[in-house]
C-alpha cells in the first residue's frame, strides 16, 4: 500500500512491512530465504529481493505473497535495481564480476555478462534512457553499461567507489554517494558538483520536495535542497550505530532509515499537527499538548490569531497556563522541521467563565395520580451542573432530566421520597432531599336529570292533558298545527249549538 517499507534482511526469510503512517509493523511475508537488498516498482506493485542464495524473489505488494523465484545459478546476490518502464531487472553479486538482466514480465532471466570487475556495491537505472549505473568495491568511479546489452558504454569518475545511487529522472541529474555526494548531469555525464559537508554511506531522493537524503559515515542525517544545492540541516542518527540503506515515500515524504547493527527502522518525516485543543475555564490551569508525529526536531510556533489570555505555547508543541477572560479564541499553529514543508492547524478554544460549585434547592410538593407532573428545580454552578438521582425513587411515571426538571404523569398514590445530587466537577456536589406526595384523583359522580313537566293544551272551554313522554314539552310544529285544527272546530261546534237555540 502506498506509504509503506518494504525491509529485508540478511539474518532471517522475513520481508517486513512497516507502515510509513503508523510507524508500526503491519506485516510479514514470509520468503525462501534471506536477502542482501530490496527493488521495489511502485508502478506495476511488485518487489523484487535479491537472495543470498543466488536467486531472485519476485513479491505481489497487493498479495503480499512471493509469486516466482528466478534462480540464478550462483551463491549469492548483492544489488539490485528496476526499470518500470522496460520491465527489467538488474542483480549483481557481491564478490563476483557478473551483472544479470532479468525480463520482469515473465521472471526468467534474460542474459547476463561478466564484466570483470568483482564486488558490485549499488545498481541504479535511469528511466530516460535505459542506462545501468554500478559501482565496484574494484573501482574508484562509476561504471556505465547498456540497459538491454549489458555492454560497458563509459564511466563516471568519483573520488571514491560507489555505494549507493540516486536519480532524478525530471531534472536528469545522477547523485553518486560514497565518502562524498557527487553530481552529474545525465545529458553529459559530466560532474555538475560536490555536495559539501556529506560523507554519504547511503542517499535517497525525494524528487517531489527536492531533497536529498544522506545518511553519513559518521552517524548525522543531512538533508539538501536539490535545488539551490544548499545544506537545510542536520541531526544526529540513532545511538545503536550508522545509518544503513534509506528509502523514501515520494507522496507522504516520509523516510525510512534501518539500523546497521540492531534490528530498528527509524522513521523520519515532514512535520503534521494532531489532537485538537479542548475547552478552557477561567482560573482552572490548562495544559494540551499537540501531537507531533514527525521527526527530527520539529517545532510548533503560533502564526495566526490570539491565544486565550494567560496561555502560552511552547516549541515541544504544548498549550499551557490559567486562562484569564471568558470568550472564544480562534488560532493557527504550525509545525516544522527540515525533512518537509510546515503544517499548520487551525484551532478554536471557548473560555468559559470561572468555575463556581453547584446548588439545588426546591420542592416539588405534590401532584395528582393520572394528572401530568412539571416541575424544574432551581440549579446554580458554572459548568452548568449535571442532576441526578442518587438515593430513592420518583412516583411511577416521572422521570428527572440532567438539568434538574421533573415530568411525567404519576400513575399510583403515594408518598415518594428520594435525593438529588447536582455535580458539576468543581467544589463539593450539592445534594437535595425531596418528598412528593401523589393523591388520589377525586370521586366521579353522576347528575341527576330534572323531573318532567307533562304538557297540556288548553282550548275555549277545555284541556287536553298530552301524556308525559320525558321530551321536549313544546309540541312540535305539526301537532300545534294539528291542535289549532281542534280548537277551531270545537268552537264552529258550540256557535253553532247557540245558533240552534
Amino acid at each position: 500500500m502506498t506509504g509503506d517499507f518494504y525491509v529485508g534482511s540478511s539474518a532471517n526469510s522475513l520481508l517486513t512491512i512497516v507502515s510509513g503512517t503508523t510507524g508500526t509493523v503491519s506485516g510479514f511475508i514470509a520468503l525462501p530465504g534471506p536477502i542482501a537488498a530490496v527493488a521495489v516498482d511502485s508502478e506495476h506493485r511488485r518487489a523484487y529481493l535479491s537472495g543470498l542464495s543466488g536467486s531472485v524473489y519476485v513479491v505481489d505488494l497487493d498479495g503480499a505473497t512471493v509469486i516466482a523465484e528466478v534462480n540464478l545459478g550462483t551463491t549469492a546476490l548483492g544489488a539490485i535495481a528496476v526499470d518500470p518502464t522496460t520491465r527489467t531487472v538488474y542483480a549483481s553479486t557481491p564478490r563476483g564480476s557478473v551483472l544479470y538482466r532479468i525480463d520482469a514480465t515473465t521472471n526468467t532471466l534474460a542474459s547476463s555478462v561478466d564484466s570483470s570487475f568483482p564486488g558490485f556495491t549499488a545498481l541504479a537505472v535511469d528511466p530516460t534512457s535505459h542506462r545501468l549505473f554500478a559501482g565496484t568495491t574494484s573501482f574508484t568511479g562509476t561504471r556505465i553499461f547498456d540497459g538491454d546489452t549489458l555492454d560497458l558504454i563509459g564511466v563516471l569518475p568519483t573520488r571514491t567507489f560507489a555505494r549507493s545511487f540516486a536519480i532524478d529522472p525530471a531534472q536528469q541529474l545522477l547523485y553518486v554517494g560514497g565518502g562524498s555526494v557527487n553530481v552529474y548531469d545525465l545529458s553529459t555525464d559530466a560532474l555538475v558538483t560536490v555536495l559539501s559537508g556529506t560523507n554519504g554511506r547511503s542517499i535517497t531522493l525525494d524528487s517531489t520536495r527536492e531533497h536529498l537524503y544522506t545518511a553519513n559515515f559518521d552517524g548525522t542525517f543531512v538533508v539538501t535542497d536539490t535545488n539551490s544545492r544548499t545544506e537545510l540541516g542536520r541531526f544526529a542518527g540513532p545511538p545503536e550505530g550508522t545509518f544503513g540503506v534509506p528509502a523514501v515515500d515520494p507522496q507522504s515524504g516520509t523516510i525510512a532509515f534501518a539500523s546497521n547493527v540492531v534490528s530498528k527502522i527509524y522513521l523520519y518525516s515532514a512535520p503534521y499537527v494532531l489532537t485538537p485543543a479542548p475547552a478552557a475555564t477561567v482560573d482552572v490551569p490548562y495544559q494540551h499538548a499537540y501531537a507531533l508525529p514527525s521527526a527530527p526536531d520539529t517545532t510548533l510556533s503560533l502564526t495566526a490569531g490570539t491565544l486565550p489570555p494567560g496561555i502560552t505555547i511552547s516549541p515541544d508543541g504544548t498549550l499551557a497556563g490559567t486562562p484569564e477572560a471568558a470568550g472564544t479564541y480562534t488560532f493557527t499553529v504550525t509545525a516544522t522541521n527540515i525533512i518537509g514543508p510546515p503544517a499548520s492547524r487551525t484551532d478554536t478554544v471557548t473560555v468559559a467563565a470561572a468555575a463556581v460549585p453547584p446548588t439545588i434547592t426546591g420542592s416539588a410538593g405534590y401532584g395528582i395520580a393520572g394528572s401530568p407532573l412539571e416541575y424544574t428545580y432551581v440549579v446554580g454552578g458554572a459548568p452548568a451542573p449535571e442532576v441526578t438521582l442518587t438515593a430513592g425513587a420518583l412516583p411511577d411515571g416521572v422521570t428527572l432530566s440532567s438539568t434538574g426538571q421533573l415530568s411525567g404523569t404519576a400513575t399510583t398514590p403515594g408518598t415518594y421520597s428520594f435525593t438529588l445530587t447536582a455535580s458539576n466537577g468543581f467544589g463539593e456536589p450539592a445534594v437535595l432531599s425531596d418528598t412528593i406526595t401523589i393523591d388520589a384523583p377525586p370521586p366521579t359522580t353522576t347528575p341527576t336529570p330534572p323531573p318532567t313537566t307533562v304538557p297540556s293544551v288548553t282550548t275555549l272551554d277545555r284541556t287536553i292533558a298530552l301524556p308525559a313522554t320525558g321530551a321536549d314539552p313544546r309540541p312540535p310544529l305539526a301537532t300545534a298545527i294539528a291542535m289549532l285544527g281542534l280548537g277551531v272546530m270545537l268552537l264552529a261546534r258550540r256557535r253553532t249549538h247557540n245558533l240552534g237555540r
